[in-house]
């Protein structure tokens, strides 16, 4: 039987991200750590992947791509991509909410750590940040919401496994902290999660987790 694998993508923030894998094992991972390269070293490294383990895109059945919250252009870039290789409907899309792909990684250590509860974040600009609340299996309680620091410092942390690219502060809680920044193997595994129980989206209509509107730079209200 012919092997399924699905491309991961990560472009939400500085990292790069690129795996690939089948429904049930990761196959190859290449990641970047340096700003400003989602643009001109995406294509053509997801080619030299695919050729050097002498597969094709003909070979893709579906691509998962971060969907935000994150950087406007990281994401658009991303996504992008995404939605070009899935323009037919032949290979199948799927959108990988940031903060959820980290609630569920965290959560299979949740039991363990002994975590009530599970917070995740990723950096906005300067000092905000987005944050949302989960239970200790991964599960949503809330919104996305866009805080300042010194609002997120407010928080109760007691018994709550923090995860996340979070910005480092003091806390008087009991805080546990894990995955303490985003990976492309938090996209591949909420990617293989999703394929296995075929839940796929619409790539043509799909449009980012922005959280806040988007303007331009150099644009004034």
């Amino acid at each position: 039987m012919k092997k399924e694998y699905i491309l991961s993508i990560e472009t939400s923030g500085n990292l790069l991200g690129l795996g690939l894998s089948t429904p049930d094992k990761h196959i190859a991972k290449i990641e970047f750590y340096m700003p400003n390269l989602h643009d001109r070293l995406l294509a053509q490294t997801v080619r030299s992947m695919l050729t050097d383990l002498l597969l094709s895109f003909d070979d893709i059945k579906a691509v998962a791509v971060s969907a935000g919250p994150g950087s406007f252009t990281g994401l658009r870039i991303g996504l992008a991509f995404a939605k070009a290789l899935c323009f037919d409907g032949r290979i199948k899309f799927i959108p990988v909410p940031v903060l959820d792909a980290f609630a569920k990684t965290a959560s299979s250590y949740s039991n363990m750590l002994s975590a009530e509860k599970i917070i995740a974040t990723v950096p906005s600009h300067k000092d905000l940040l987005y944050y949302c609340e989960y239970d200790n299996t991964g599960n949503a309680q809330g919104e996305i919401i866009m805080s300042n620091l010194a609002d997120f410092r407010s928080l109760n942390f007691d018994n709550t496994m923090l995860v996340g690219d979070f910005l480092e502060f003091e806390s008087t809680y009991k805080t546990i902290r894990s995955i303490n920044s985003l990976n492309i193997s938090n996209i591949m595994d909420y990617a293989q999660m999703n394929y296995m129980n075929g839940l796929f989206s619409d790539a043509s209509d799909f449009t980012p987790i922005y959280v806040q509107e988007f303007i331009p730079k150099g644009y004034k209200q």
